[in-house]
């Protein structure tokens, strides 16, 4: 019988550095998953401040604060038609059309 522990080990054997328990490596990692929440904790701050400004600038200044600022525009037509006629009397219909109604009802 051949004693297997006095056996000489292989030279790839001997050069083979003996796997570690890595406290290294687990402290890389930590400092990594660190970084990467770090990261998108900012990121998701970023995203959230971005949304805010564009629902301001969407829902409020552009509905209620830019046509309060602006001079309020009626436009108004007037048409008369003559319907008939007696004599020297001409009957006329007046017709009045506001056509920007908008621009009126949105400062109310």
């Amino acid at each position: 019988m051949v004693d297997t522990s006095q056996q000489e080990a292989s030279p790839e054997a001997q050069n083979r550095r003996p796997a570690r328990s890595a406290p290294g490596l687990a402290a890389r990692l930590a400092r990594l998953k660190w970084a990467v929440e770090t990261v998108n904790g900012v990121v998701q701050m970023i995203a959230i401040a971005a949304a805010g400004v564009w629902a301001f600038y969407t829902f409020i200044y552009e509905d209620r604060i830019k046509p309060a600022e602006e001079t309020p525009v009626l436009v108004a037509e007037a048409r008369l038609t003559p319907v008939g006629r007696r004599n020297e009397i001409v009957a006329v219909q007046a017709r009045a059309i506001n056509t920007d109604v908008q621009a009126v009802l949105s400062l109310w």
